[in-house]
């Protein structure tokens, strides 16, 4: 059986499925030595900080990655 989305204009589109990990974009961060625990913290912590969306942009990243990093050190992060 296929299912088949109509999309208005300005709609979302439909959720693309799949394993999270080949969903998200990381911008480079993923290259990172503590990339795992940055990973653990965006999805628990993190991403309800940033409003609820996704990496958007490199500089979206590394300020995102700058955010944890001082975190940890002042105590408050995971």
């Amino acid at each position: 059986m296929f299912v088949i989305f109509e999309i208005a204009r300005g709609d979302e589109p439909p959720f693309r499925g799949g394993w999270q990990s080949r969903r998200d974009r990381w911008h480079g961060l993923d290259r990172y030595p503590d990339f795992e625990d940055f990973c653990d913290w965006w999805h628990r912590k993190g991403k309800d900080e940033a409003g609820g969306n996704d990496l958007g942009s490199r500089a979206e990243a590394e300020a995102a990655y700058e955010t944890w990093v001082d975190s940890r050190r002042s105590g408050k992060g995971a």
